[in-house]
């Protein structure tokens, strides 16, 4: 075979190879326009439902629109149906932090201490020839009967006053001392928080025996305590025990001066959280 017939077969081979490549490449070009084709109609009947979808949803609100305002065309209906709604949603939002400020201050206005006051009835015992306590006293000030202590320092002493002291004769060797006492105005912990009560944890309360001189045993026992607690009107905590006391008062009715007034105070203590050991309710 000469050199032209060679030139010729690789030039008819070239030629055929070319229409494979075309007819190749088309046919690989129309699979994929298919395949967008095929994409493209799925997204565009996705669309056409999303479109149903939101029309269905929109329904209940056109109808709305127009209840509302059907004087108008529906789309401008419809806008003053979402101004509306704005504005609702609006002073909804205000009208809760107004709320919920309202709820804060009020909190604070519960826990707020405006009155602290406390019901005691103590009953001791005694040897006496005479009775060494009044019938009843009233001081030329209140005097003090109770006190919280923060052994901390941090909080202040809280002292609870009678105006006017009674007792009670229940027996020749038996008393009852039985009074309300109260946080005067103007002291602790008036006008403080309930939460700083949290911080005493000692408690002294006691009676008065204003004619000493007529025990004729310097031993008296506390025999019944108890002691209730209120603030702003409503009890909070309480103690009561039936657990006799007894405490010598040989040294201090030592120190008495014959012909001159002087006191006596059998006191008792009690110490540890008192908000927890009064079963307090803040």
């Amino acid at each position: 075979m000469d050199w032209l017939s060679i030139f010729r077969v690789v030039g008819y081979g070239a030629l055929i190879f070319g229409a494979i490549c075309t007819v190749g490449v088309d046919y690989l070009k129309g699979k994929e326009d298919k395949k967008k084709d095929t994409q493209q109609q799925l997204l565009m009947n996705g669309l056409v439902t999303d479109v149903k979808d939101s029309k269905k949803l929109l329904e209940p609100f056109k109808d709305l629109a127009t209840k509302l305002y059907p004087n108008i065309d529906q789309k401008e209906a419809l806008e003053k149906l979402r101004s509306r709604m704005d504005t609702v949603d609006r002073q909804i939002q205000e009208g809760e932090q107004k709320i919920g400020g309202l709820s804060s201050q009020l909190l604070i206005e519960k826990n707020t201490i405006k009155s602290f006051d406390v019901t005691v009835a103590i009953e001791f015992s005694g040897t006496w020839n005479k009775q060494p306590y009044p019938n009843w006293l009233q001081p030329a000030k209140p005097m003090p009967f109770l006190r919280w202590r923060d052994n901390s320092k941090r909080q202040p002493d809280l002292e609870f006053c009678a105006s006017r002291i009674n007792y009670e004769t229940i027996n020749d060797t038996t008393g009852l001392f039985k009074n309300a006492l109260v946080i005067l105005p103007g002291g602790n912990p008036l006008g403080e928080l309930t939460d700083m009560l949290n911080a005493y944890d000692q408690m002294d309360f006691w009676i008065l025996f204003t004619m000493p001189e007529n025990l004729l045993n310097p031993i008296v026992t506390i025999r019944k305590v108890d002691i209730v607690f209120s603030i702003n009107g409503v009890k909070k905590g309480e103690l009561h025990s039936t657990s006799p006391f007894s405490q010598d008062y040989t040294e201090a009715l030592q120190g008495l001066i014959p012909g001159k007034a002087m006191n006596l105070s059998p006191t008792m203590s009690l110490t540890g959280k008192l908000v927890s050991i009064l079963n307090f309710k803040l």
